[in-house]
């Protein structure tokens, strides 16, 4: 199983491949997940690169809502 996504180092974007040796399973996928999110973190609220991505989100316009139906 080969998977592609885009990378990123030093701000640069870049293409990365990503084969990995063997595909976890399900459970492992939830161990794993969470051991990540069952701890507690504090995050600097007043750094400038959340200002800023918060500052490039205001920016972006809202599309209108159009209703899908059969």
């Amino acid at each position: 199983m080969r998977k592609d996504f885009m990378g990123r180092s030093n701000n640069n974007v870049s293409n990365v491949s990503y084969e990995p040796e063997e595909v976890p399973i399900e459970e492992e996928l939830k161990n794993y997940w969470t051991e990540i999110w069952k701890k507690d973190n504090e995050h600097n609220e007043q750094t400038s690169s959340i200002k800023e991505e918060e500052n490039k989100a205001e920016a972006i316009e809202l599309m209108d809502f159009t209703e899908v139906t059969k």
